[in-house]
């Protein structure tokens, strides 16, 4: 309940994890219950238990078996999927570390594969609230003024909602492609000659 209130959104099989191992001995206390009953001794009630527990056996089985094929094919999930493993953009990067620091909409990913540190883009809002971060484009800013540029990799499927975008951005700053790949796209971000806006 608490975790469908909050951040985690919608409730996934991991904030349930508690719940099985009471839930599997009440499962097992009722069977056994059911078998020993003096009233339920009949032979059709322990076929129909033993049924259930087979299918129950098999369907947990072939979901295991769903899961750990996808695992062998595409990768374990996150950023060792394979996806992220062949990212074309971070195999750039990691060969050609740019001069200056590096921004994404991803940082998590290039670290997660490439061991490569970079910093978030500028952000709207924090995860799971309205609140705009103090100060995101001044930061920004700042570091470019020190820097004379920085880099963004940006990839292009990104669905976080919680940072400006490629279209916003250049609202403010001067993003000159440097180089396109399959994932993404890598820009080199300077000021605007009008300044901030």
């Amino acid at each position: 309940i608490i975790s469908s209130t909050v951040a985690s959104g919608n409730v996934e099989t991991r904030f349930l994890s508690p719940i099985y191992v009471p839930l599997l001995i009440s499962m097992i206390l009722a069977i056994d219950f059911v078998i020993h009953n003096s009233l339920s001794r009949r032979k059709m009630i322990k076929v129909l238990i033993l049924s259930f527990s087979l299918f129950w056996a098999v369907q947990l089985s072939s979901g295991t078996y769903k899961e750990i094929t996808s695992s062998l094919k595409r990768g374990a999930g996150g950023y060792a999927s394979t996806v992220w493993q062949n990212s074309e953009m971070i195999a750039y990067i990691r060969s050609n570390p740019p001069p200056h620091k590096l921004y994404s909409n991803y940082p998590d990913g290039i670290y997660g594969v490439a061991g490569l540190s970079s910093s978030m883009s500028p952000q709207k809002s924090y995860y799971a609230s309205i609140s705009a971060p103090p100060l995101q484009f001044e930061k920004f800013q700042a570091e470019i003024d020190k820097s004379g540029s920085v880099a963004l990799a940006w990839f292009g499927d990104s669905n976080r909602g919680i940072l400006f975008t490629l279209e916003e951005l250049k609202i403010s700053f001067e993003l000159t492609p440097m180089e396109d790949f399959t994932d993404g796209q890598l820009y080199r971000v300077n000021s605007k000659s009008t300044g901030l806006k």
